[in-house]
């Protein structure tokens, strides 16, 4: 795995851990499903959350909606 420059110290030394749904590399283009995805495997992970804007009916509002049912 390819890591950024600015993230090789603190993971070097275990001060960060990326966490992600994904296989390193895919999806190579965003997708409807895959930012579905994401926002579902975020969202799972928090304890609070503020969205100060999600416009209704999008994608994150749907995600938001399903979370809470």
């Amino acid at each position: 795995i390819t890591i950024d420059a600015v993230f090789k110290k603190p993971t070097d030394e275990n001060r960060l851990l990326i966490l992600s749904p994904f296989p390193y590399g895919k999806p190579s283009r965003p997708t409807k499903e895959s930012c579905s995805l994401r926002n579902r495997f975020v969202l799972g992970r928090t304890a609070d959350r503020f969205i100060p804007h999600s416009a209704e009916g999008n994608s994150l509002a749907a995600d938001l909606q399903n979370l809470l049912q």
